[in-house]
């Protein structure tokens, strides 16, 4: 049959109001936190990455404007939307797998219209992929996905990720190419057959 209109009714507003309470708690025991903050941690050896904090409670601690970007994970390949077009993002990838050790697979990278598909190993046999498109939602943007290892390495993944964001745009002027040395002119009162 079905349940009746109000009482649907009823249940949504009961859902809401649990809704508000959750949020009502979690902002009130955030900003008992920050009024009485808990020691501080060991310090960080470099081998974590640190959220960024805004300071103070409540919403603002739920709808912060300053997070640090995360990657995607779909259990194999991570994924991110950078602030740059698919050339730029085609050619850091290339530099930042380079200088992780990555030899590039020419034969098997590809670039068609606004896709690439970049493949390379290191060595030790590491194969890592990186797909790169425009998204129809983001445009001049790129969305890359890294894969790293057969069955996807999340961390390694995020390493790639890191490289690339690294990786410096070209500079503005072409470097300058030393002049030739010059030679001295013969002394003045030297003659001159």
């Amino acid at each position: 049959m079905g349940f009746p209109l109000n009482r649907i009714r009823a249940l949504s507003t009961v859902a809401l109001a649990m809704v508000l309470l959750v949020l009502a708690v979690g902002c009130k025991k955030g900003e008992e936190a920050d009024d009485h903050p808990a020691p501080s941690p060991a310090p960080d050896d470099g081998g974590g990455k640190e959220a960024k904090s805004s300071g103070g409670g409540g919403l603002s601690r739920l709808f912060k404007a300053d997070t640090v970007a995360t990657y995607g994970w779909d259990g194999q390949s991570s994924s991110m939307t950078l602030d740059m077009n698919t050339n730029e993002a085609y050619r850091r990838s290339i530099s930042g797998l380079r200088a992780m050790g990555f030899v590039i697979k020419e034969e098997a990278s590809k670039k068609e219209g606004g896709k690439s598909h970049i493949q390379g190993a290191k060595s030790d046999q590491t194969q890592v992929s990186v797909w790169i498109e425009e998204p129809a939602e983001k445009p001049g943007k790129a969305l890359l996905h890294v894969k790293v290892g057969a069955l996807g390495d999340r961390t390694g993944s995020e390493r790639v990720f890191d490289e690339i964001q690294k990786v410096r745009t070209r500079p503005a002027t072409a470097p300058v190419a030393k002049p030739a040395p010059k030679t001295a002119p013969p002394p003045a009162n030297s003659q001159q057959p």
